[in-house]
């Protein structure tokens, strides 16, 4: 596994100031060449307590397209989201009612962290999400005019807690969870899928019943978004992107995405046979979350296409 910085990059670390109290650590990647300002992308994780590599096992595929963005000339920021400081230290008191909360307001702090580094040229500012990260890019674009393009790695299409009860289901065609336990698992999630999908505006301030580890106001704002929709709207360059085995997301988004953007000349598709959710290697005829627990590097391929995106 590889866990030493290339010679030829700095890495410095930073800091996405919260309030007065608290703030989310991250890293700077820069490459080696700063004669001019050069363009950066702003990585944002997916769902939960991701840290700023978005490890997953012995996985850390923010990292990696970190150091192989940086080895094309791209400077990189990533950070840890603010559940996964929460999962550190409960009591930090941070709120996490809303997408607001846990995305939008780290990265405008971001942004304007990128657009005071003389090294980075603040008119080629680009940023990458991926999963939830990604399904919120229409999101950002509404409340920021830097970004010079998206990319969106494995992008919902539908609701989250569509993707969840699907996930659920596959793991139990497949045999992951036992048959024996397969009907009161479904059962559960299905509950909750139903509870969520009651979920109103009305609820907004709803902050303590938790349904699927998270408040009421967080699905109240969710449900009201149709990132499908928002997305039409968007005229920058948008690189959308997809693992073909991937079980979490699945080629169904990203059809969903084709159709709904088709046509629309700032918009690009690219799709990876074989590839699964962080973009290494299906193992088997099928994917599993064993996976995740195997070290492989984030798909060089990957890395390159998104490089040429933001470079062309």
């Amino acid at each position: 596994m590889e866990n030493n910085l290339p010679t030829n990059l700095t890495e410095k670390d930073v800091s996405i100031k919260v309030n007065d109290n608290i703030s989310l650590p991250g890293k700077l990647t820069l490459p080696y060449d700063l004669s001019k300002p050069v363009p950066a992308v702003i990585l944002s994780a997916g769902s939960g307590p991701c840290d700023m590599d978005e490890s997953i096992g012995p996985n850390k595929p923010f990292q990696d397209i970190a150091w192989g963005l940086a080895e094309r000339g791209i400077a990189v920021l990533r950070y840890d989201k603010r559940p996964c400081l929460l999962r550190r230290n409960p009591n930090l008191g941070i709120a996490i009612n809303n997408t607001k909360d846990e995305y939008t307001d780290d990265m405008l702090t971001a942004i304007n962290l990128l657009c005071n580094q003389s090294d980075i040229d603040s008119k080629k500012i680009f940023i990458l999400g991926h999963s939830e990260g990604a399904m919120l890019i229409p999101r950002f674009e509404k409340i920021t005019n830097v970004p010079a393009g998206y990319i969106m790695l494995a992008a919902p299409a539908v609701k989250i807690q569509d993707e969840v009860l699907r996930q659920v289901q596959y793991l139990c065609d497949i045999g992951i969870i036992p048959a024996a336990d397969s009907d009161a698992q479904m059962a559960a999630i299905k509950q909750a899928y139903d509870e969520i999908n009651a979920i109103t505006e009305a609820d907004s301030q709803n902050t303590s019943h938790m349904v699927f580890y998270a408040p009421k106001s967080y699905w109240a704002d969710l449900n009201v978004y149709n990132q499908v929709e928002q997305a039409k709207s968007i005229t920058l360059p948008l690189f959308i992107l997809q693992g073909e085995t991937d079980y979490q997301v699945t080629m169904d988004d990203f059809n969903a995405w084709k159709t709904a953007l088709q046509g629309k000349s700032n918009v690009t598709f690219k799709s990876y046979p074989g590839y699964n959710h962080i973009f290494t290697k299906t193992k088997g005829e099928k994917s599993t979350p064993a996976e995740y627990a195997e070290y492989e590097a984030f798909s060089p391929d990957v890395i390159s296409d998104i490089a040429d995106f933001i470079l062309k």
